[in-house]
């Protein structure tokens, strides 16, 4: 009972495990977060933007955290969606969700980002040229280590977004793409759930299938047993029966 019980539970965990293994999280980005910050001859120094070291506005951080249900293990994926809210860059008439505002800039390749106005380039010019054309105050976020320093490349989030964690990875930034971000205001909100890596998923898979080709097996041996101890019981063996030899019988009719 015990091994059937064992083997029902962890086939139950493979199935789910697809479906989602960690818990889902909201976080509120605020419209005057920096996607991340920069320090010219130091922190993030080849990440530059904007016109100046803008150190007061701190990014929104998503650190690793096993008990909110996002460890950010390398290799696993995040899943980001737009929930509510708006932003807004100077003003709050014409606020936007975390897709931006297409009726002030729309960025159609990194050259688009640089010196777009009199504040300079804008973060989303550090994003692979694959995710363009994206609008101005989209939300981006990077993945950073404990310090802040950028692993891997910034990426445009919009209103979802799927990424793969990076190894050395520790914590997730996410931010406005704006190149002036000290008149900003409003906030949007956003789900964030993270997914084990395939690799892992199969594993899990492939050992709760061992395990239970060794409970049958196993199942299959008692029963085998079972069976030849009681065809080897006497008392279940099959009656012998005699009969008289042809000497016997002609002795007998000669007396």
């Amino acid at each position: 009972m015990f091994e059937k019980a064992m083997i029902r539970g962890l086939m139950a965990v493979a199935l789910l495990a697809p479906v989602s293994v960690h818990a889902d999280e909201q976080v509120t980005v605020s419209g005057a977060s920096a996607p991340w910050q920069y320090v010219d001859g130091g922190l993030n120094t080849n990440y530059q933007y904007g016109l100046f070291d803008d150190t007061t506005q701190l990014p929104t951080v998503v650190a690793a955290n096993s008990s909110a249900g996002i460890p950010l293990i390398p290799g696993d994926t995040l899943k980001l969606t737009y929930v509510s809210g708006s932003w807004w860059s100077g003003s709050p008439s014409g606020g936007c969700d975390a897709s931006g505002d297409s009726s002030y800039a729309v960025f159609t390749d990194p050259a688009s980002c640089v010196n777009a106005n009199s504040w300079g380039t804008f973060p989303g010019y550090w994003c692979p040229t694959d995710e363009f054309p994206f609008n101005f105050m989209n939300m981006i976020g990077v993945f950073t280590d404990a310090n802040g320093s950028i692993v891997g490349t910034p990426y445009a989030i919009n209103d979802a977004s799927t990424l793969i964690v990076p190894s050395g990875a520790t914590q997730l930034q996410l931010g406005a793409d704006d190149n002036a971000l000290f008149d900003n205001g409003g906030a949007v909100t956003m789900t964030i759930s993270e997914t084990p890596e395939p690799s892992t998923l199969a594993l899990l898979s492939a050992g709760v299938v061992g395990l239970v080709g060794y409970g049958w097996r196993r199942r299959l041996k008692k029963r085998t047993i079972a069976f030849v101890t009681q065809a080897t019981t006497p008392e279940e063996d099959p009656a012998i029966l005699s009969f008289p030899s042809r000497s016997s019988e002609a002795k007998r009719q000669a007396a």
